[in-house]
């Protein structure tokens, strides 16, 4: 139990560091739980050497891509300003693409994201993170203009303040 508090402590207080805001509170909160619940899951139910391998394997494919999600929402709580921004955006997740556009939006950013999810895909199946560096020429060129037009039209060019320029 005390293993629990401390993760959740921890996590608060690396929350309220982030801000003084409840909202950074709320993240940290959830991210402390997460790593509570995840501790309680591997001690109450360790990974069976008994398994088959492809129950291993999509077991831990569904666990990450799961935690993956949990993660990427946690970062919404961290990003909104209030709880109801926060009740806002929570609702918009379950209600889904309601305008047209959106998944107009949502097939150019996946459109941009495939050559990154192809490298990645013969990295892992190369085992060879240097997979794109030791690629012939034309191919990293190719890649690396593609990396830059995709920054040049979805980039962030507008200033926005440094989050921990408010200490």
């Amino acid at each position: 139990a005390r293993t629990y508090v401390n993760l959740l402590l921890t996590m608060l207080l690396g929350g309220l560091w982030h801000g003084a805001n409840w909202t950074f509170v709320a993240w940290g909160a959830y991210h402390g739980s997460l790593l509570a619940i995840h501790r309680a899951i591997r001690e109450r139910w360790p990974a069976r050497k008994d398994a088959p391998a492809w129950r291993a394997r999509l077991g831990w494919n569904v666990s990450v891509a799961l935690m993956f999600c949990l993660t990427l929402y946690g970062w919404l709580l961290f990003r909104c300003h209030t709880f109801s921004q926060i009740a806002e955006m929570t609702g918009a997740i379950f209600r889904g693409p309601l305008d047209p556009g959106a998944l107009t939006r949502l097939g150019t950013i996946a459109f941009y994201c495939l050559p990154l999810m192809i490298v990645q895909g013969f990295q892992y199946a190369k085992r060879d993170l240097e997979f794109m560096r030791t690629s012939p020429v034309w191919v990293q060129t190719s890649f690396y203009l593609f990396l830059l037009y995709s920054i040049f039209l979805f980039g962030a060019f507008r200033g926005a303040a440094f989050i921990y320029f408010q200490f």
